[in-house]
């Protein structure tokens, strides 16, 4: 089951284009808005930080796994946009199935009456 659902993840289909010739990448936004090598540098440092979290967690040190997840965000923020221009961040980090937010700011499902 996990093996399957790998498809419709970005970063797995961005190691895949790390492969693939840039004439057979699909039309997505992170590959149209950003440079090949930038998303592949992108996409090794992404492919860093997870194999980081591994093998923190499977030595001794696994009681500061929380501390490098948490490292992980001022990493995003701090460094990741020192090397990428923030509208390369915005295609590399979006998320094409993300809800249509109107001018209110509210989301479709705060418009749902749930029944409590």
């Amino acid at each position: 089951m996990g093996v399957t659902s790998l498809t419709g993840i970005q970063l797995y289909e961005r190691i895949t284009l790390i492969v693939t010739p840039a004439k057979h990448h699909p039309d997505r936004v992170y590959v149209n808005k950003v440079r090949t090598w930038r998303m592949n540098m992108f996409t090794i440092i992404q492919v860093a930080c997870i194999v980081a979290l591994w093998v923190v967690k499977s030595t001794v040190a696994s009681l500061a796994f929380p501390f490098v997840l948490i490292m992980t965000v001022p990493l995003r923020r701090l460094v990741l946009s020192r090397v990428f221009q923030e509208r390369e961040l915005q295609a590399l980090d979006c998320d094409e199935d993300s809800p249509n937010f109107g001018e209110d700011g509210q989301d479709e499902y705060n418009e749902i009456h749930m029944l409590v």
